[in-house]
């Protein structure tokens, strides 16, 4: 493959990186900033009226649901321009396998992926299910059903935000690593092209 394929899958999968760890902190800014702003100012949803708990969670979770679904979106969308990026590179034999932080990329890019694929798979279609149940129950009025199933909601909460965490701190190293090679690669032609 000529330097400028190489070139431009290398620069494909280092900009969906940037893309991917932006959308995932920017989606753990929003919910930081959504749910205790709901909360705060506790509001009464008519269409929950036979819900006799505090009704800011129900719908903070209606906005918030959104804000993760856009993310679910922009993960996928960068996951697969990442994979698209590194898959060329390999199959074009530019990738630099035969090193530490090439390996190191390498394997953090596979963490990424598969921590991805455990969150929209497992975890976000189980979270899901029980988040549109306890909403349904809590509208209908079924007190036992809603906080079973909104307990069962919050239980998968903080392995989502630990498996979110996870993988922004991958795509973000992936980044930084693939960002420094890049600058060790040009600044070795900069040279080579001086001498």
């Amino acid at each position: 493959m000529p330097p400028l394929g190489s070139r431009l899958l290398n620069t494909i999968h280092i900009v969906a990186l940037g893309i991917w760890t932006g959308g995932l902190l920017m989606t753990g800014i929003a919910a930081a900033i959504l749910f205790p702003t709901i909360r705060a100012l506790n509001p009464a949803l008519p269409s929950y009226e036979r819900f006799t708990e505090p009704h800011w969670a129900i719908a903070a979770g209606h906005v918030g649901r959104r804000i993760f679904l856009a993310a679910d979106v922009v993960q996928m969308t960068a996951a697969g321009l990442t994979l698209l990026g590194v898959g060329g590179l390999i199959i074009a034999g530019r990738w630099p396998r035969h090193t530490i932080i090439g390996a190191t990329r390498l394997a953090l890019i596979g963490a990424a992926l598969t921590l991805v694929c455990y969150q929209l798979i497992v975890l976000g279609g189980r979270m899901d299910t029980n988040l549109t149940g306890y909403w349904t129950a809590a509208r209908e009025g079924h007190m036992d059903e809603a906080l079973r199933l909104r307990a069962a909601f919050e239980a998968d909460h903080p392995v989502a935000s630990r498996v979110a965490a996870a993988t922004a701190l991958a795509t973000l190293t992936a980044l930084c690593l693939g960002a420094w090679q890049s600058t060790l690669v040009l600044g070795d032609r900069h040279r080579g092209e001086r001498t």
